[in-house]
């Protein structure tokens, strides 16, 4: 590199004292830009030394040829415009954001500009040297000011990293969420817009599956914050998505044990849910949900429901203005007792039930005398008009206590 006068670089002059009080700026930009004019492909060797330096820019890369030698430009011109103007700010947020919809890691990005700043800075020092106009105590503030100036160009360029970075996961989170909302109300016909939401989502189109409805107890909350990392981590793929009153999911049971898997990190979250059947078809993804939702109506609190096991329960809740008119009419004048006590005499009879119709065996769990319990169960009797002995009755008073509780 050929040295122009000394004090001069095309038509700059350079201080060749040591540096006055303030900061050491208009030194390092007037020495930058005599090199720069001084060596006019700046940017083709800065280009050269990144492709060089980092695996990421050597072809094929993301980044062209063009890209590259516009972004080394635009490093340069951050350099000569730093502090005058907008110092060039609005370039390398730019840069940042177009990297990040590119894809390209945050840590390739930052190494590019780690090893840009430091080949300007060799180049810089190579040039001082030459021109014998800078002292070694001024290179030293000049290194300073280089530093703090890579740091400013980090942060904006990592500034529209990031801000692109949120932009693209909204995005993302919305056409997502767009699919599974696709899939859950779909018709029971197939068309080629559900297909194309189960392409997407990355389910088999022909794939064993079921609908999970999660209760929203306040708008806003996510009963289930962490399932689907759960069940990723478990080897379960799932998707879902928030509504107004219910988390829902679509959960892929290929495995064959997917669906231990699904109850295990379910009753873990202790939750009111609802679990429709194992389909095959997205095609039945809509009446699914809809059976997800009457499991959901049946489950008590905290407890998961797989649609099926408990059908009592889910035939009420299928059918709640039926089977509130149902439980009325079986449980009678139990209904007009006080609340306690008949709270007490509606959990006798529940037990008594669970527990296979033996008295013994609910006194024990109840902690009660058997005598008590019979006691109990005649005074049901008499005030639903039923008796628990009859099969017919005992199936009317079951399918009351569902209606029941659930109202």
């Amino acid at each position: 590199m050929e040295a122009p006068p000394d004090g001069l670089s095309n038509g700059v002059v350079l201080r060749s004292t040591a540096p006055t009080p303030g900061s050491p700026w208009p030194t390092l930009q007037a020495l930058f830009s005599s090199l720069c004019g001084t060596v006019p492909d700046m940017s083709v060797r800065l280009a050269a030394a990144l492709r060089s330096a980092l695996p990421f820019y050597q072809p094929p890369s993301q980044v062209s040829s063009e890209e590259l030698a516009a972004s080394c430009r635009s490093h340069i011109d951050f350099l000569l415009d730093y502090r005058t103007g907008d110092g060039g700010m609005r370039v390398p947020f730019e840069i940042g954001s177009a990297r990040a919809r590119m894809g390209i890691p945050l840590p390739d990005v930052l190494d590019a500009l780690r090893v840009g700043s430091r080949f300007l800075w060799d180049e810089l020092v190579t040039y001082a040297h030459a021109l014998q106009t800078v002292t070694d105590a001024e290179l030293v503030e000049l290194a300073t000011e280089m530093w703090l100036m890579h740091d400013e160009l980090v942060s904006r360029m990592e500034e529209g990293y990031r801000a692109e970075q949120a932009a693209l996961l909204v995005t993302r989170e919305r056409v997502r969420f767009s699919l599974i909302h696709t899939i859950l109300t779909s018709s029971d016909q197939p068309t080629e817009t559900l297909w194309e939401a189960v392409d997407r989502l990355g389910f088999p189109r022909r794939g064993g599956y079921v609908v999970v409805a999660a209760a929203i107890d306040r708008l806003g909350q996510v009963p289930l914050p962490d399932i689907e990392r759960l069940l990723r981590a478990r080897g379960v793929p799932s998707v879902w998505l928030l509504l107004a009153d219910v988390q829902a999911g679509i959960v892929s049971t290929q495995r064959p044990d997917a669906l231990d898997r699904l109850r295990a990190e379910l009753e873990a979250a202790r939750t009111e849910v609802g679990v429709s059947p194992q389909r095959a078809d997205f095609s039945q993804a809509a009446p699914a949900f809809r059976l997800a939702r009457t499991a959901l109506i049946a489950s008590p609190p905290g407890v998961t429901t797989f649609f099926g096991q408990s059908p009592l329960g889910v035939m009420a809740a299928g059918a709640p203005d039926i089977a509130s008119q149902v439980s009325v009419d079986v449980l009678g004048d139990l209904l007009h007792i006080a609340q306690s006590d008949r709270d007490v005499l509606v959990e006798t009879v529940q037990v008594w039930f669970d527990c296979g119709g033996s008295t013994r065996s609910a006194a024990d769990r109840l902690f009660l005398h058997p005598n008590t319990v019979r006691n109990r169960l005649k005074r049901f009797e008499t005030l639903t008009g039923r008796t628990l002995s009859n099969p017919r009755e005992a199936a009317e008073v079951l399918l009351a206590l569902a209606a029941h509780q659930q109202r």
